[in-house]
């Protein structure tokens, strides 16, 4: 009998030390592809999206101004820091009141399609996407790029 228990207890243990082993090695796959995703990732658009600035100016005044455009208030500008060309961005933009965290914008993806080669930077006026029930003055409020998605050249 205690012949049994003891070739039961090896044998248990052996089957055990080697689901262990395994599980280990499929974490250890599992690790790895997710690795490697997350490297493509960085290497193929993260660390290129990074060098890519979007300007947002409301100011009448300075570099970055609408001021003869009355109907386009705010200048939104993109300048590609990267290696590579850039095809396309999506942008959303958000307003607030100086002192206050209520989004005024609506939420809205607006695309510039201009295609920017690196080193080069384009802007130009947009309409302020405010929500219908906002009457403040666009150049009053605090404005700043919410979510941003860029297509680079393949």
């Amino acid at each position: 009998m205690s012949n049994t228990v003891g070739a039961f207890r090896g044998i248990s243990t052996l089957i055990f030390k080697w689901l262990f082993f395994a599980l280990v090695g499929i974490a250890g796959i599992a690790l790895a592809v997710i690795g490697s995703f997350y490297a493509y990732n960085y290497f193929t658009y993260e660390r290129h999206a990074a060098q890519v600035k979007v300007i947002v100016n409301a100011r009448d005044k300075g570099v970055f101004a609408c001021a003869k455009e009355p109907d386009y208030p705010i200048f939104v500008g993109i300048i590609n820091n990267s290696s590579k060309t850039i095809e396309e961005v999506s942008f959303s933009l958000e307003a607030r009141r100086k002192g206050f965290s209520t989004n005024l914008a609506t939420y809205a993806s607006f695309t510039d399609d201009k295609i920017r080669k690196p080193g080069e930077g384009w802007g130009t006026c947009w309409a302020a996407p405010l929500r219908d029930e906002v009457k403040d003055n666009p150049r009053d409020l605090e404005w700043k790029v919410g979510t941003v998605h860029i297509t680079f050249e393949k």
